[in-house]
């Protein structure tokens, strides 16, 4: 198993696409935090993965920022809603706005069209 202990990865969304990713990453050895609005979801998550798993909306800002989504490396939104995955990252990448994430970051949306991705650096 390759370690990758210095990446944060941000999972707003605990559906089928979000344990996917849980599973993967989790082999990979990446730090994963998952937030998720439903509480079985995180409950689920929290007792059969090595994450980081919070009950809330991954849209709020004072969710995210409880969570320290400030430090996240890569972001993902891959919850059933186009909006909600929109305004996540629309939120984090607010955060992030003149904070080095170790000199970028990385967001990325599912929509039902596919996958987003954005990136962004830091001076």
């Amino acid at each position: 198993m390759k370690q990758h202990n210095h990446m944060k990865i941000f999972i707003v969304g605990g559906g089928e696409i979000g344990r996917n990713l849980v599973r993967q990453l989790t082999r990979d050895g990446y730090q994963l935090t998952v937030i998720d609005r439903g509480e079985n979801v995180v409950d689920s998550m929290s007792n059969s993965a090595d994450v980081i798993c919070l009950q809330g909306n991954g849209a709020c800002y004072g969710t995210l920022k409880d969570a320290g989504a400030e430090e996240a490396d890569i972001f993902v939104a891959v919850t059933n809603s186009d909006e909600l995955n929109i305004l996540s990252c629309m939120t984090a990448h607010m955060m992030g706005q003149g904070i080095p994430l170790q000199g970028s970051g990385t967001l990325i949306m599912q929509s039902k069209t596919g996958f987003t991705g954005i990136s962004w650096g830091f001076p």
